[in-house]
């Protein structure tokens, strides 16, 4: 996928959320938990970043 368009997806997924808390399980990973449940994960990799977001209450 298209950097651009993977971040313009982010953006428009994650706009006006309110961030609870950020954590660190892993020296490579950042998660980023949000007021409503959602979560974003921001993974570093040899071959750049990945980014995955996670719906609310999903388990």
């Amino acid at each position: 996928m298209d950097l651009k368009i993977e971040a313009n997806m982010a953006t428009e997924m994650l706009k006006g959320k309110a961030v609870a808390k950020i954590t660190r399980r892993r020296c490579e990973e950042v998660c980023v938990e949000f007021v409503d449940g959602s979560k974003l994960y921001v993974n570093g990799r040899e071959d750049g970043v990945r980014l995955l977001i996670q719906a609310p209450n999903h388990e």
